[in-house]
C-alpha cells in the first residue's frame, strides 16, 4: 500500500486511525461547555480562500446548484469509459478496497 502513497503513507495512516486536537476548536467560545464524545474535534474557522482564475470552477460553486449533475441525472444515456478511464476506476477501487481492509470500515 505505501508504494501507492508514498512517503505521505504515515501522513494517511493517522488521518484515518484518528484525529489528534489542535486544542483550536477547545479555544472557540461557541463550544465552551459542550462534552465530545470522541477524538474528532471542529478544526478553527478560517477565512474563505480564493481560487486562482486558471482553476476551473463547477457549476454548482456559485449557487450550490449542480446543474450539470441534475443533467446527467435525466440523461438517458449510457456512459462510455475509455481504457484510460476504466484503469483509473479500477484503481480507484483497489486503492479504496485495500484502505476499508487495512483500517477494517467494512
Amino acid at each position: 500500500m505505501s508504494e501507492v502513497f508514498g512517503a505521505r503513507y504515515q501522513e494517511l495512516v493517522l488521518l484515518l486511525t484518528g484525529a489528534i486536537p489542535s486544542g483550536d476548536s477547545l479555544e472557540d467560545e461557541s463550544f465552551a461547555g459542550y462534552i465530545f464524545s470522541g477524538n474528532l474535534r471542529p478544526a478553527r474557522k478560517t477565512p474563505m480562500r480564493t481560487l486562482p482564475d486558471s482553476i476551473k470552477r463547477p457549476d454548482y460553486a456559485e449557487s450550490g446548484i449542480p446543474y450539470s449533475e441534475r443533467k446527467a441525472k435525466d440523461d438517458r444515456d449510457i456512459l462510455t469509459l475509455n481504457d484510460e478511464e476504466i484503469e483509473g476506476m479500477r484503481l480507484t477501487g483497489r486503492v479504496s478496497c485495500r484502505i476499508f481492509f487495512i483500517f477494517r470500515i467494512i
